[in-house]
């Protein structure tokens, strides 16, 4: 088993099942350590962790959750955490930053920070953000789209600390909501199902979560068709992906990858433009201006106004 470089056909159908709104990206940690001497980003954090474990009072575990020593608290460590993921390289934002121009509806995050959403919003471009925290119901019934994506952490979110997996306890939590399956929304479930592609970017396949993940979303079960993007794996690990979720791995770096990615959506006008301030706050004043008229019941002059601004388009 061996990498592989895609066929024309092959960028062909992706690029349509974007246009469909049939394609899900995935992106993972490996997202933020796109130089293949730098360790993997979980295992940055894991290192991060040990260095300063005794000052945290906590003790690291090789899967990179702790436990508590004596007299220690969670806040330290959780604040430790946060303060982790401030910061990331700048070749990675410029990588999230053109993720964030394709006309895709829905992308799944496996890290639990806020910058994808930075990136989206950086830009000026419409979406909405959410968040998977077990044990609690997800009512979140708003399907995606491409002209308003959803950007959801699989894994949680920095600011909502019993959404995060970081002890043990919180793993056997995770567990549970996983098994109840009421903590993401049908809406989301259903998107998910129903999708034909699959891009894997920067995803960890050595690590626990990873294998977690992909059965949250049915890939052991769905025979749909998936690449992935990241490091190299080792034969055995090909193999396992390639036999227990159907992933092909495709013999690209990930800027290299995403880069053609962005080319070909750019060639099929699937390219979001990112917008002036000048431009939103326009818009915001349409929307207040025809809110205005509509409470006055001035329907012509609203539909008069929105004829003037959507001819051409």
């Amino acid at each position: 088993m061996s990498t592989t470089n895609l066929t024309a056909f092959e960028w062909e159908a992706i690029i349509q099942g974007i246009h469909d709104s049939q394609c899900v990206l995935c992106i993972g940690p490996g997202i933020y350590s796109l130089n293949a001497e730098q360790p993997n980003y979980s295992k940055q954090l894991e290192s991060y962790l040990r260095k300063h474990q005794e000052e945290l009072r906590i003790h690291v575990q090789d899967n990179g959750w702790f436990h508590l020593q004596s007299g220690g608290s969670y806040g330290p460590a959780y604040q430790a955490i946060r303060a982790f993921y401030q910061d990331i390289p700048e070749n990675s934002r410029e990588v999230l930053q053109k993720l964030a121009q394709l006309k895709s509806h829905l992308i799944l995050s496996l890290n639990p920070d806020y910058h994808l959403r930075d990136a989206f919003e950086a830009q000026q471009f419409p979406h909405r953000f959410d968040a998977y925290v077990r044990n609690q119901p997800d009512r979140n019934t708003q399907s995606p789209t491409a002209e308003v994506p959803l950007i959801y952490n699989i894994l949680g979110e920095l600011n909502v600390r019993n959404s995060l997996v970081l002890t043990f306890d919180d793993f056997y939590d995770y567990l549970e909501s996983v098994f109840k399956g009421n903590s993401m929304s049908s809406m989301l479930k259903n998107n998910i199902l129903d999708a034909q592609y699959f891009l894997f970017i920067g995803i960890p396949f050595d690590q626990w979560f990873v294998h977690l993940f992909l059965r949250i979303i049915r890939q052991h079960k769905e025979r749909r068709t998936r690449f992935a993007a990241g490091r190299q794996l080792t034969k055995e690990e090909l193999e396992s992906c390639s036999a227990q979720y159907n992933i092909r791995f495709i013999n690209t770096g990930i800027t290299d990858f995403v880069d053609e990615l962005y080319q070909r959506c750019e060639a099929k006008t699937l390219i979001k433009t990112p917008r002036s301030v000048d431009e939103v706050r326009q818009e915001d004043n349409l929307f207040e201006q025809l809110e205005n008229w509509i409470s006055q019941n001035e329907i012509k002059r609203c539909i008069n106004r929105l004829k003037e601004v959507l001819r051409g388009v």
